[in-house]
């Protein structure tokens, strides 16, 4: 409350023309089961002079706060406060501002039974906004509405089939917000079971007792024992937003709602969202499957072939084992040199009959060079042992005339 104060204190010095107001937010509002919904502190801001009006959470406000002290200070030192309008601290854009709700409780449509009533918008306060004339009825696919020999003593009679319902907003009366100001305007919006999307009225302006006169129909194909809980301990929450001159009107998203063939609202869909995420999943599995299979096929086929043609491989090397075989000469001993028998060399895998016999033939000439080479190196070796042994016979006069001279040597 005190800084509410300071900042309604700064605003009138500087001329802002804001008054601002601390609220609670769901002071007296609740849930759809009529439980008291989480209370929340905020501040309405009302221009004077526009009439004009915010509502700043409290986070908002204070950050806002600061900024408005930065501003004032500004102002006691003798600065320009002047800034423009989206630096002012005190300035918003307008936006639709939330005057109330109304609980419309649904238990007779789990009988299938008609509704038609009045019921209260109240505002934060928990004071009354105004009046909303409501009807909720159950009809036919058609939009027929149902007579008392469809009524049933026992919801769960209606499990399992289709219940089809319309809802529809007749009047608004006594709007306050009106009442203040002529050339504002008025939505209403709610959100019905599992629907994310909220339904919104066209905005209507400068009119204190509307005619809103808008029915939706909805369908549930296959009526849940949740749904059918539901219609009896749930109320349909609507809402009253406030409209203001260049606003941005509220609009109804709905990219997720499904519709049936009449073009009617599908609720409780859980089970046919099962269905189709279930089929879906199967399609998936299915396709991912036939590739797996695929590739295996191309993968066998592919081993196939190289199996084939190391069958053919083999047979043309069994053919060329032979062949070598066939064309090999039996060795000679020899009686100056015993060579040792080379060892058969078999063709390579890659080798054609032609340059194995080649090869063999190679092998016998190396081996005759061989024997050659070694009858060579035994007579060059004999011939060597015997000029080591020699003696020229000049040498040999020399010492035996040496012997006959030395008398010591006899």
């Amino acid at each position: 409350m005190p800084l509410v104060a300071e900042a309604n204190q700064m605003g009138e010095e500087l001329d802002k023309g804001l008054r601002m107001e601390l609220k609670v937010k769901n002071l007296a509002s609740s849930d759809s089961r009529g439980y008291d919904l989480q209370k929340e502190v905020m501040v309405k801001v009302t221009h004077q002079r526009t009439h004009e009006v915010w509502i700043w959470s409290k986070a908002k406000f204070i950050n806002r706060k600061f900024l408005m002290e930065e501003l004032y200070q500004r102002f006691l030192e003798g600065e320009a406060s002047h800034v423009a309008r989206e630096d002012d601290p005190f300035w918003d854009p307008v936006e639709a501002v939330h005057l109330g709700s109304a609980h419309v409780w649904l238990q007779p449509l789990a009988y299938c039974m008609r509704l038609e009533e009045q019921v209260d918008f109240l505002n934060c306060d928990g004071t009354e906004e105004a009046v909303l004339h409501v009807h909720v009825t159950p009809c036919s696919p058609g939009g027929q509405a149902c007579g008392d020999e469809d009524v049933v003593m026992d919801p769960l009679e209606l499990l399992g089939k289709r219940m089809d319902f319309q809802i529809g907003l007749v009047r608004c009366l006594g709007i306050k917000w009106l009442k203040e100001r002529a050339e504002r305007g008025v939505q209403i919006g709610y959100r019905i079971y599992d629907l994310s999307s909220t339904f919104y009225t066209k905005p209507v302006w400068k009119t204190v007792n509307p005619q809103i006169e808008e029915t939706v129909q909805f369908t549930a194909l296959n009526a849940s024992q949740e749904f059918l809980n539901y219609l009896q301990t749930n109320a349909l929450v609507v809402e009253l937003w406030g409209l203001q001159e260049g606003c941005t009107q509220l609009s109804s998203s709905q990219p997720d709602v499904m519709v049936t063939s009449e073009g009617h609202i599908m609720v409780d869909t859980k089970k046919i969202s099962t269905v189709m995420d279930t089929s879906q999943t199967t399609s998936n599995q299915i396709s991912e499957l036939y590739m797996k299979l695929l590739k295996l096929e191309q993968e066998t086929e592919l081993l196939r072939n190289v199996n084939r043609a190391l069958r053919e491989e083999n047979v043309l090397l069994k053919h060329s084992l032979q062949k070598v075989a066939s064309a090999k000469p039996a060795r000679k001993p020899s009686d100056t040199l015993k060579v040792p028998p080379m060892p058969a060399q078999l063709p390579a895998a890659g080798d054609s009959p032609h340059v194995s016999a080649q090869r063999a033939g190679s092998d016998r000439e190396l081996a005759m060079a061989l024997k050659v080479f070694y009858q060579s190196m035994n007579a060059a070796r004999g011939q060597f042992l015997r000029l080591k042994h020699y003696k020229p016979p000049m040498e040999s006069k020399k010492v035996k005339n040496s012997q006959d001279q030395d008398p010591k040597t006899s």
